[in-house]
């Protein structure tokens, strides 16, 4: 009997493990993937008339930190995803709900990354500053998950710096008003946990008016999802589980520890990635999604530790 079992076990062990090899062959085949090698291999032929970062903080600081910001946002705009379009169901809502779930997963698990992963951070599992991200979302997110503008409180000049991106820069990115939005929130948050920014509450949506919001930031199990995407993120991308969106995002890391770290490269990086990423049909709507959330955030990311290490380097 027990011999049984074990063949058994092993017969399913073996059946896994083509199962994994085929989904990777296929992975390797998309034509998605295929047509972004070429945009490294393109970039990369380039690399040596490439600007450098910043020079008070070492390429390698900022990048972990960059790609640390860009995974949380992207895994936890897919697990919102996921989160959400369940409890919609429940609810008969699931798009409306699932694209709230993302989008807030998005905003929490970037800045929970970014932040942990920060050189500057004293503490590690400070989880009084998730807290404060999590407030800070009440605060700063609208019911139609806009920014309430109202709210933000300038401390210095430096401040708009870190929240903003000139309009050139921008438009090379080519990415969509949505995931620009969200990401600039992220920007905002840190700088609320910078002490640059302050948020007024008192001008904070009323809960009554905006349920679906407070439905999202109060669920615990969805909050506590975002602090494990905040964990993740922080690890290799090869330790996550592995999908056409995986690659993606590994693709793109891999181009930007070569090519250059300035919020400009970056920025003509992730254009040339979403003229791919757009027109593929191979990823749906709410992968590209989520593959937008990451490339935003990743952009903002670059803006604010750039203008973040320019403040303290004066």
């Amino acid at each position: 009997m027990f011999c049984s079992i074990a063949i058994t076990c092993f017969l399913l062990s073996c059946s896994n493990e083509i199962n994994i090899e085929k989904e990777n062959g296929k992975i390797q085949k998309a034509k998605v993937i295929t047509d972004l090698e070429k945009v490294n291999q393109e970039l990369l032929s380039t690399v040596n008339t490439v600007s450098r970062g910043p020079h008070r903080w070492s390429k390698k600081e900022k990048l972990e930190v960059v790609c640390a910001d860009l995974a949380g946002a992207w895994k936890g705009g897919k697990m919102g995803l996921r989160f959400g379009s369940k409890v919609g169901l429940g609810i008969g809502s699931p798009h409306l709900v699932g694209g709230g779930f993302a989008a807030l997963g998005a905003l929490i698990g970037g800045a929970w990354s970014s932040w942990k992963k920060a050189p500057t951070r004293a503490s590690i599992n400070n989880y009084d500053d998730f807290e404060k991200i999590q407030d800070a979302c009440k605060i700063l997110v609208t019911k139609d998950f806009f920014i309430n503008e109202n709210t933000i409180i300038l401390k210095n000049e430096d401040a708009n710096k870190k929240i903003n991106i000139a309009s050139e820069i921008v438009r090379k990115s080519r990415l969509d008003e949505k995931s620009l939005r969200i990401a600039k929130m992220h920007n905002i948050i840190l700088s609320t946990l910078d002490g640059s920014i302050t948020l007024d509450r008192e001008k904070q949506s009323n809960p009554e008016e905006d349920k679906l919001k407070y439905l999202i930031l109060n669920s615990k199990e969805f909050i506590d999802s975002c602090k494990v995407v905040g964990f993740e993120a922080q690890q290799k991308l090869s330790n996550t589980s592995n999908d056409i969106t995986t690659k993606i995002i590994s693709l793109f890391n891999n181009i930007v520890e070569e090519y250059g770290t300035k919020t400009d490269d970056i920025a003509f990086i992730i254009g040339k990635y979403m003229e791919v990423i757009e027109n593929t049909t191979e990823l749906t709507n709410g992968q590209k999604q989520s593959i937008k959330y990451g490339l935003a955030t990743g952009l903002y990311s670059s803006n604010y530790w750039e203008n973040r290490y320019n403040e303290r380097g004066k």
